[in-house]
């Protein structure tokens, strides 16, 4: 064997669809950062963390105002169910946590939470009123994921699961198969409660569960804004929302969600033993 001849081989050209593929996933990456320093309550430079803390943003993120636009929509056709103002009765839960001896009752932070009076403009996010702040937890992930299937959309991928902590699935995992989604069992997310089918379509799913405050679960993180006690109706829900592909090329940023069908233990409290 000639080896000069061996070493002086051109190596194979890389595969076109690792290319692209890699590089598609670096362009999530950096977008999914970026949109936690616009929508995280943990970046304490980010626009969501600097509106808490002043009281207002001016010339605000677009995507900052895109989820709180369509967090009011929420709110007004749920009539108040759904409040991203909720974020101080978290600060009460969780300093009644770390302090014993400190009140957990949500009611005297009632006053402080009310969507009709977070003002919201292309060019300035306010609160109406001081001590108010606000939470993206309950929708930044399903934006995100919204966000990311469009990107990936746009370079060409057919076929997409993305899982920002909801998913969103462009087409199915191979032409006329539904990617197959497993709900954990509320409590036990080793034991699946539900296997659901997605093809171009969005999944949420929440549960008290998903974060206690205490052992036995009677005070978690979905609070309901009407009364600053967490909300004790059910013991998960999964919501599934079709979202097909666009008929140009062209999309809105935030797509248009009608919650179609619940699913995966979407029973009473009470129930969840038997779900």
């Amino acid at each position: 064997m000639d080896m000069l001849s061996e070493r002086k081989r051109p190596s194979p050209l890389p595969d076109p669809d690792v290319v692209r593929s890699k590089a598609a996933l670096r362009d999530c990456i950096a977008e999914i950062a970026r949109l936690e320093d616009v929508l995280s309550l943990y970046h304490p430079a980010s626009a969501l963390a600097r509106l808490n803390a002043r009281g207002a943003l001016d010339a605000p993120p677009i995507e900052l105002v895109e989820v709180l636009t369509a967090a009011e929509r929420m709110s007004a056709s749920s009539e108040g169910a759904f409040d991203v103002t909720v974020q101080p009765l978290w600060s009460v839960y969780v300093r009644a946590q770390r302090e014993p001896g400190v009140s957990r009752s949500g009611c005297k932070r009632r006053a402080h939470i009310g969507w009709q009076r977070l003002r919201i403009a292309p060019d300035r996010v306010a609160f109406a009123a001081p001590g108010m702040a606000a939470t993206l937890n309950g929708i930044a992930q399903g934006y995100a994921a919204d966000r990311i299937a469009g990107r990936l959309r746009e370079s060409g991928f057919a076929h997409v699961l993305a899982d920002l902590g909801e998913y969103r699935a462009l087409g199915g995992r191979t032409p006329g198969e539904a990617w197959r989604i497993g709900i954990g069992r509320p409590g036990d997310s080793d034991d699946l409660a539900a296997t659901l089918a997605l093809s171009d379509a969005a999944l949420a799913t929440s549960s008290p569960s998903g974060f206690r405050f205490d052992t036995i679960g009677e005070r978690h993180h979905l609070f309901d804004p009407r009364t600053g006690r967490s909300a004790t109706s059910w013991a998960q829900v999964s919501v599934i929302a079709p979202m097909p592909p666009p008929r140009t090329h062209s999309r809105p940023l935030l797509p248009s969600r009608r919650w179609t069908r619940l699913r995966a233990c979407s029973r009473p409290a009470a129930a969840a033993r038997r779900c």
